[in-house]
């Protein structure tokens, strides 16, 4: 049997004979081609019910004498790899030969594999497939994309009961090192999305977001805005949480990055469950009456300031700014996730720290930290060129966080209701997909569509792109958006339209668009966070009509 995973107590890749001599795989057996200090870690177990006087572990990488291995126990040793090789698969054999106490001589042999894959150039743009299957990683490296969508969702289990029911979740932490090895061997990347690390199972509502008189925010625990974020013993716990999985998975090269939330921080409303006591303990001020939303009343805001004009000092707006700024507890809670993992892994273009949709939220410089790179998904339809407005935001943002790396992004499907509305019955010609998916929620985006969004995100100073939607380039797989809300290939053409933007466009040009630099704007648009939250006109990070405007007119604006 051959394994390419590690196995804290499970019989991965291993063998017995007579049921007493077990050989496994403690680490993983896939490295990048040229990876320093690359080593594999393999056990020898006694199962049998006498002690071994001695045991020696043949490997072609070595011959480790491992010596006695008392029953029930088991001894380790580590073999340095030479990893500079052509990209292959270096199937081996490992051999322990055992000598009883009572002199009795046994041996056990098994098979392993030790997987090469290409190593990504420095410098490389990051091109990203996201919602993909594993079926679908050949598909995404054969169009010419670096990165595809998280290998797996921890926090729901790999680590979360260890700390509630003291079990070691080795299965689900076998299943990520199995599938970074397969990207690695396969020359792509993958990350982990942990957005599932919010709660514990018995949490009974201590860490939720509560009302003035103590009734659940929105009357849901699970909705997504439910959670406290800066709640002293949440952030305790998703750090507990986050530094026991980084300690098992953190230090896999096919592992590129860490998601630590998605769609959460939009949601986000004032609390009074600890929110408010932190807040008059940092400023000294309570929050002020009319306070309950994300942002003030319209009404009540016209009736304060007939004038429009808001005093930099005003009540309301002095708690928005704290709330917006950290006082939700968001960038807390993104650094308690995200410092585990950057700490083993550090930042760089092999791993980086990463949050989405970042800028849906009020403009407020720097609100956005506690993480390596910020990135906000936008939609071509119908604006293709909307998306460098969304990412304008994004470089915004990130100035007020020094070194934050931004990522531009798009979907690659616009709605049915824009697009082509169900009600629309009498369509001649029908297009193919009306048909097969007549009550389909997403259509994807034409290949022009495609190309101009492309270069719109391109021609911003961005660390790398992502686009969101592998059933619209590729056959739907199953669980992945599938039904009336996935992703499907509906537009002839695109998949061969994304192959050409990868291999003649984003990969030659990416390294070089990189390091390119700004020239000083000429216009900028404002967008005011007092305008934003005294009832005025916001963005919330879906759309920029006025920098979509003025990139037509050749003007680069800045937000």
């Amino acid at each position: 049997m051959t394994a390419f995973m590690i196995g804290l107590a499970v019989c991965v890749g291993s063998a017995a004979i007579g049921g007493e001599a077990v050989i496994r795989s403690e680490s993983r057996l896939a490295f990048a081609r040229g990876e320093k200090d690359a080593k594999i870690v393999l056990s020898v177990r006694n199962d049998s019910t006498q002690d071994w006087a001695a045991v020696t572990l043949t490997t072609p990488f070595g011959v480790k004498d491992l010596g006695a291995i008392g029953s029930g126990r088991h001894m380790k040793a580590a073999f340095d790899i030479e990893t500079r090789v052509k990209p292959s698969s270096r199937p081996f054999v490992a051999k322990a030969d055992i000598r009883t106490a009572a002199g009795e001589k046994l041996s056990a042999e098994e098979s392993f594999a030790v997987l090469i894959g290409p190593r990504l150039t420095p410098g490389t743009m990051s091109v990203a497939l996201t919602d993909t299957t594993k079926a679908q990683w050949d598909m995404a490296k054969d169009m010419g994309f670096t990165k595809v969508g998280n290998a797996y969702e921890v926090g729901g289990g790999a680590r979360r009961e260890t700390i509630a029911d003291g079990g070691a979740c080795e299965g689900l932490i076998r299943t990520i090192r199995d599938r970074h090895d397969e990207a690695l061997s396969k020359g792509l990347r993958t990350g982990i999305n942990s957005r599932g690390v919010l709660l514990p199972k018995d949490y009974d509502h201590h860490f939720t977001r509560k009302t003035r008189d103590g009734k659940l925010v929105d009357g849901n625990a699970h909705a997504k805005c439910a959670i406290e974020f800066g709640h002293p013993d949440a952030l305790a716990y998703v750090r507990k949480v986050s530094e026991e999985n980084a300690a098992d998975i953190a230090e896999h090269p096919g592992m590129d990055s860490l998601y630590p939330s998605s769609e959460v921080r939009d949601k986000s409303k004032p609390s009074f469950n600890t929110e408010h006591l932190r807040y008059k303990a940092e400023t000294g001020r309570d929050v002020p009456e009319g306070v309950e939303k994300r942002k003030y009343d319209k009404k009540k805001a016209r009736e304060a300031h007939p004038d429009g004009i808001v005093p930099d000092d005003d009540p309301i707006l002095a708690y928005y700014r704290w709330f917006w700024k950290d006082g939700d507890g968001m960038s807390s809670y993104l650094k308690a996730q995200a410092a585990p993992y950057s700490a083993i892994r550090g930042r760089g273009d092999d791993f980086y720290t990463m949050w989405a949709p970042a800028v849906r939220c009020p403009p407020l410089w720097g609100s956005g930290a506690g993480v390596d790179a910020i990135k906000s998904w936008s939609y071509a339809v119908p604006d293709a060129m909307n998306v460098g407005g969304v990412t304008e935001d994004l470089l915004t943002m990130a100035e007020g966080c020094p070194g934050q790396l931004v990522i531009a992004a798009t979907q690659l499907i616009v709605y049915r209701r824009t697009a082509a509305p169900v009600a629309q019955k009498d369509v001649r010609p029908a297009p193919a997909w009306l048909s097969k998916f007549p009550n389909l929620n997403f259509l994807a985006i034409p290949p022009d569509v495609l190309r101009e969004t492309t270069w719109t995100m391109l021609a911003k100073p961005v660390f790398g792109v992502t686009f969101y939607g592998a059933g619209c380039v590729d056959k739907p797989q199953e669980g992945v958006y599938s039904g009336e809300w996935g992703y499907k290939a509906t537009c002839p053409g695109l998949d061969k339209t994304m192959y050409d933007l990868n291999w003649n466009v984003i990969r030659p040009l990416g390294p070089a668009l990189r390091k390119i630099g700004r020239e000083r704007p000429k216009v900028a648009v404002l967008q005011s966070f007092t305008t934003c939250i005294m009832g005025g006109p916001c963005m919330w990070g879906w759309h920029e009509p006025a920098v979509s405007l003025l990139q037509r007119a050749r003007l680069d604006p800045r937000v």
